[in-house]
């Protein structure tokens, strides 16, 4: 860091949280700092600017929900446990909302239906298969999850998982 830039923290540092929300928004709305920004910005061709003309690098969104509400159930691949989680992040795996393509046969996961939360098989334990379905209830109305094929099913996602690790993998 240079001799100006440390004394100008050394400064900032010493100031109480009005002055440095004045100093903050003076150098924002500074002719030079917009400059610097917008050359920054138009430097930054791959990623996504935020607003100090940073990039922040794309990702890709795997099997997103719908927007706009969320699904009545979701179905997460599962390949191991860790135990040092709670819930379903105990599942190791992927959430997909394309299971018949994104998974392969004979591939293990947990359908979880989210309403009514009471019911016995609020979580299903399924395995990939392309000649059964398995039942969930959208709703209020029995919808076929065609491709998969019911192991187990409880109304604690511990239990079922619990399941997979001792029985399964």
């Amino acid at each position: 860091m240079s001799h100006v830039i440390e004394k100008v923290m050394t400064i900032f540092g010493a100031m109480d949280k009005g002055e440095k929300t004045e100093l903050i928004q003076r150098i924002i709305e500074d002719d030079d700092v917009k400059k610097i920004v917008a050359d920054n910005n138009k430097s930054d061709t791959e990623g996504v600017k935020n607003v100090m003309g940073g990039k922040t690098p794309k990702t890709k969104r795997k099997g997103s929900w719908k927007k706009g509400g969320r699904s009545p159930f979701y179905v997460k691949s599962i390949t191991g446990v860790d135990d040092t989680k709670k819930g379903m992040f105990r599942a190791e795996g992927d959430f997909t909302n394309e299971y018949n393509t994104d998974l392969a046969v004979g591939e293990y996961v947990i359908v979880h239906q989210r309403e009514p939360k009471d019911e016995s098989d609020a979580y299903i334990l399924a395995v990939r298969d392309d000649t059964t379905w398995v039942t969930v209830n959208v709703s209020g109305v029995d919808t076929e999850l065609v491709g998969l094929s019911c192991m187990y099913n409880n109304v604690n996602a511990n239990k079922v998982i619990d399941h997979y690790r001792d029985k399964i993998a």
